[in-house]
């Protein structure tokens, strides 16, 4: 698919991967629905942002051979570890509203076009965040750690 990049250039983008369920909400829109058996819930305004469920959902709107007229209904995640509350057992769903389809470039494709830019430039940049808590290179963090982690060694011979 092709997305913006913020020079202003466009690049063909290929996304490959698994969508656990497709529903149809209460409207007959489409609703891309993801799995997840981990601990760890994000909060509501993480799952407004939610990347895959974005990325889902961009993918279900350009899905070739989806029915004329079906429309995309938003996406969710659904914790099987959590229940919705302590009278109810079921799994917590988490919904995703459905991007805006008159908002070009959505917010997806604004992050997928500055993915390749990051790639493409190769400019990353560390970046704090929950994901620290579980990365094994903290103590080379240029993030955590701003002293530098890389000592550039002057191999050129000595004069005296």
């Amino acid at each position: 698919m092709p997305v913006s990049i913020p020079d202003g250039s466009t690049a063909d983008v290929t996304v490959r991967g698994f969508l656990d369920r497709i529903e149809r909400d209460e409207h007959g829109g489409l609703v891309a629905i993801d799995l997840k058996t981990t601990n760890t819930v994000p909060t509501k305004a993480e799952i407004a942002q939610h990347g895959q469920l974005g990325l889902y959902q961009v993918l279900l709107r350009e899905a070739a051979g989806r029915p004329e007229g079906d429309h995309v209904g938003g996406a969710a995640l659904v914790q099987l570890r959590k229940d919705t509350g302590t009278n109810d057992p079921a799994p917590k769903e988490q919904a995703q509203l459905p991007i805006d389809e008159q908002q070009k470039p959505s917010w997806v494709e604004a992050a997928l076009g500055q993915a390749v830019h990051v790639l493409r430039t190769e400019d990353i940049t560390a970046t704090e965040g929950k994901q620290c808590n579980y990365c094994a290179f903290t103590a080379i963090c240029p993030a955590k750690n701003p002293s530098p982690s890389v000592i550039e060694i002057d191999t050129r011979e000595r004069r005296s």
